[in-house]
Order: C-alpha cells, then sequence, then structure tokens
C-alpha cells in the first residue's frame, strides 16, 4: 500500500505521498540516533490460526532482531484482541488489521481509524489523536463539494503518512471472473486491487 487509502479507492488516493521503503541503513541510523539505541522489547498481536497475519509476524520478527528489536508473537481470539485495543495502556505495540469499506468514500476508513473519537476501536487500536486531523476529517464529512473533499482528504493523507501512524501493508489483488458481454462492473468496496488476465474460448 502506498498510505492510508487503498490505491485503488479512486479519484480519492492520494498518488504523490512519500511512501516509506524497506531499507536497514536507514532504520539503523534512525535507532542509534534514538532513546532506544540498545533495542526494545515489542508484542504484535494477531488472530490465532490466521495464517498471514502470522507469517507477517515472523517477517517482522526477524528483521527486527537485526536492529536489537525483540518481537513477542501473541496470536488471540478476535474478541481479545479488540479488548486490549481498548485502552492505552493495554494496547499491543502492534496489531494486525484487515479493514474494507461498506461505501466507497474514505470517510469509511479514515474516519474509524484515525478520528480521535474512535481511539479503542478495533480499527484505531493506535489510540492516534491529532485534532488537526480531526478538523479536516469533519470538514471533509460535512462537505459536498467533492473537488474540496478531496483536497482535504488528500492533505489527512499526508499528514498520516507524515506522522507515520500505522504501517500500511498491503492491499489483496482480487481475482473475480467477467463475462465480457456484460462488462466489466469493477466495484471497489472492500478495498481490493485487481489485476485483469483476459482469454477467450478460442484460445
Amino acid at each position: 500500500m502506498e498510505g492510508p487509502l487503498a490505491t485503488a479507492l479512486e479519484p480519492w488516493h492520494k498518488k504523490d505521498l512519500p511512501v516509506l521503503r524497506y531499507d536497514m541503513d536507514a532504520a539503523k541510523a534512525a535507532l542509534a540516533a534514538s532513546e532506544y539505541a540498545d533495542g526494545f522489547e515489542m508484542d504484535y498481536v494477531y488472530v490465532t490460526g490466521l495464517t498471514a497475519e502470522e507469517l507477517f509476524g515472523l517477517i517482522l520478527l526477524e528483521k527486527a532482531a537485526e536492529l536489537g528489536i525483540t518481537v513477542n508473537m501473541v496470536p488471540l481470539v478476535w474478541p481479545d484482541m479488540v479488548a486490549r485495543a481498548a485502552t492505552p495502556e493495554t494496547a499491543p505495540h502492534a496489531m494486525a488489521v484487515y479493514s474494507g469499506t461498506d461505501y466507497v468514500d474514505p470517510d469509511n476508513f479514515l474516519w474509524q481509524a484515525y478520528h480521535s473519537s474512535q481511539a479503542g476501536f478495533w480499527a484505531a487500536a493506535s489510540h492516534y489523536m491529532n485534532p488537526a486531523l480531526d478538523k479536516l476529517l469533519e470538514n471533509a464529512r460535512a462537505d459536498t463539494n467533492q473537488e474540496n473533499r478531496k483536497k482535504l482528504y488528500d492533505e489527512a493523507q499526508l499528514m498520516l503518512v507524515n506522522d507515520a501512524v500505522e504501517i500500511w501493508v498491503y492491499t489483496e489483488i482480487e481475482n473475480d471472473v467477467w463475462v465480457a458481454e456484460l462488462g466489466e462492473p469493477y466495484d471497489p468496496i472492500m478495498g481490493g486491487d485487481i489485476r485483469t488476465i483476459g482469454f477467450s474460448s478460442s484460445e
């Protein structure tokens, strides 16, 4: 992913965000210049039995160890994960979350995860609170002019990336079957990216 919104969520995804890339040398330098130069310990919480989330954690565990960071793998059932997210005192350092959308609008993603009123909700386990971001999201939610909303959401995405609120890992690539005669009714609900592979009966 390139920021908090899937690239498929057009036209809302901001295309020129300063995306962080894998760079162990830069990570080591940043850690050495911080108060955590000797490393630290962190919990990675994921859904018990969900292999994809476990694999993410194992990759994190391996790479973080090169930085002197100890990652504790903590599998939990979903209700217990939700309960841990409820307060800053119990929220894990990292929690694997999949997020989709019920309607094709960035409000569904950004409000539930980053507006201060949602802190402690499972999608807002980071407990990120920023009055400036709140104002952007509130204004965008209230405005009916789509051009104005686009500008507000662009600013919100840039703010979230600059604050490094979360690590946005990936967007699923969907495999759907379409009948050519019916067109291509792509629906970005759930936020997946799409890859088209065509074939015909003559092949």
